[in-house]
């Protein structure tokens, strides 16, 4: 079963760039997830912004700010697919992004817990229907008071007020016991 929140958008490989990367979240050690994380946040980051500046004149400030952006959305998304990667699937989390006229997209598909899933679209919908400055005060308030930050929503909060982006999810729920359940999210911001 598919279920799908905001506007999302489908990948398509028109006639744009775009990357794809597929990481396997495998290894025994947490640290080492992590490092892997950062890592492709910085070359996505780098690839990308390779790709914008051959379409369009950018100037060194604006290229840093476009390289940040795109580095700190792929870095969030990264740890958040890692965070909630369920274990028993095979961990594979699937990153693509796109830069498509003056639109960056970003997609990262990961397995995902079923017992989560209620609550994960439940803090969805609270992000898509609140006021995204207002929400991201009230969370950092809300960490500071408690012992585990994991399902705040702040990353994507932060992400919605410094780059004015575009979230979006689409869940695609297996019926059966063995099969794991999927979710995609999307995230656009302006070039």
């Amino acid at each position: 079963m598919k279920s799908v929140f905001g506007n999302y958008v489908e990948s398509d490989s028109g006639d744009w760039e775009f990357l794809d990367v597929a990481i396997s979240m495998s290894s025994d050690s947490a640290e080492s997830d992590w490092r892997k994380n950062t890592l492709c946040a910085e070359f996505i980051g780098k690839y990308m912004l390779n790709t914008i500046e051959s379409h369009k004149q950018t100037s060194n400030s604006e290229s840093r700010d476009i390289k940040d952006a795109i580095n700190y959305i792929a870095n969030e998304l990264f740890e958040n697919a890692v965070k909630f990667t369920t274990v028993v699937s095979n961990k594979a989390i699937c990153f693509r992004v796109e830069n498509v006229g003056n639109v960056v997209r970003f997609y990262v598909r990961n397995s995902i817990d079923k017992a989560r899933i209620e609550s994960f679209q439940k803090l969805i919908s609270e992000l898509l229907s609140g006021d995204p400055a207002e929400m991201y005060f009230q969370r950092i308030e809300a960490n500071e008071e408690s012992e585990s930050g994991n399902t705040s929503g702040l990353g994507y909060l932060s992400i919605m007020n410094d780059y004015d982006a575009g979230l979006a999810w689409k869940f695609d729920i297996s019926s059966g016991a063995d099969t794991p359940s999927y979710v995609t999210t999307m995230i656009q911001i302006d070039v």
